[in-house]
């Protein structure tokens, strides 16, 4: 039986994104024993996967700064006798680790790999994140094209999702849902808070929709915007584990995002989701598929190269009209949506 370690430590849009890698190599070795190695908080995210038979954790920061740490996670490795690895990062950290594990055949971009995936070239770099991992099972004969992202809540999760819900008086049974994440880990990339919060405005007047609003308190400014501007017609749910996160997102009906790791998250649970995309590498982590899509302006300096908050007008974001929002919001999930 052949034993195979992914390795994708973060963030968390990358990790949801690796999730076609685990079902490709299902469909190709139905009966493998499959390991999934990924930070610590990520783990609810593959512990219900019926893809992968045993999550394994780490602390990266503690990884940075201990040896004894590293040591540590090198020999739960070498406990599990992996046959190949597959290492998602590309880096001699991760690649180092695989080696010192004595993992034989290791997938992977460094020099300390024994098999060397190139995917840095010209016709990779603009394919999708998720067709960009799916190309590391080339040289196992894994010609998968299915790049869809998918999570598996667990029953816990979604119990303790439904009673959040209720407990904020709205019933994933009969309400719909409309969940919003105004936060972004790379600041230029929030649309305004005062145009989420119209664009929930329409939902609750038009169509009647329950308004969910859920955020990290790194976005607390945002989210208490547009909390303060809808007052009792919106919930607010902040700092949720991810586990519960992803249930909550998959019991709405829509739900509208920045690009950022809660807006994959929200896809690969199966919401219908719309992305707002301005700075960010539209062609590779813009969702795909129908029922989703995503929205972006067409500027000359996007994807943005800076890796900054000094752009003087963040003009891809503010030419996000809430009309054209509202309209994509509208037809979201509907038997004619497409993806992007």
């Amino acid at each position: 039986m052949h034993r195979f370690l992914i390795i994708r430590l973060g963030s968390l849009g990358d990790v949801v994104l690796t999730s076609p890698v685990p079902r490709a190599l299902r469909a190709t070795f139905p009966s493998a024993h499959i390991a999934f190695l990924t930070s610590t908080p990520f783990a609810s995210l593959y512990a219900s996967n019926p893809h992968v038979d045993e999550v394994l954790t780490v602390d990266r920061a503690r990884t940075n700064r201990d040896v004894g740490a590293v040591a540590s996670l090198v020999g739960r490795l070498r406990r599990g006798r992996y046959d190949v690895s597959i290492d998602l990062h590309r880096k001699l950290k991760t690649a180092g680790i695989a080696r010192l594990a004595r993992v034989p055949t290791r997938i992977g971009g460094s020099r300390l790999d024994t098999v060397r995936v190139m995917l840095d070239v010209p016709s990779h770099r603009e394919s999708h994140a998720s067709e960009h991992a799916l190309a590391a099972l080339t040289p196992l004969g894994i010609a998968d094209d299915d790049a869809r992202p998918e999570v598996f809540v667990s029953d816990e999760d979604e119990a303790a999702a439904v009673a959040l819900l209720r407990d904020c008086g709205i019933d994933p049974d009969s309400d719909r849902i409309l969940g919003i994440f105004p936060g972004a880990g790379w600041k230029l990339r929030a649309w305004m808070p005062e145009r989420f919060a119209e664009i929930a405005r329409r939902a609750i007047d038009k169509d009647g929709m329950r308004v969910v609003v859920v955020g990290a308190e790194k976005d607390r400014e945002a989210t208490d915007d547009i909390g303060a501007s809808l007052g009792a017609d919106a919930v607010t749910l902040m700092d949720l584990p991810l586990g519960v996160l992803a249930g909550v997102s998959k019991q709405c009906a829509k739900f509208v995002s920045n690009d950022t790791g809660p807006m994959h998250l929200a896809v690969a649970v199966g919401t219908p989701t719309l992305a707002l995309f301005g700075p960010g590498n539209f062609e590779r982590f813009a969702p795909r598929h129908a029922p989703h899509a995503a929205i972006r302006e067409h500027i000359a300096c996007s994807p943005c190269k800076q890796f900054s908050n000094q752009c003087r007008d963040n003009v891809c974001m503010q030419l996000i009209t809430v009309d054209r929002v509202w309209r994509e919001v509208e037809s979201l999930g509907a038997a004619d949506a497409g993806g992007c």
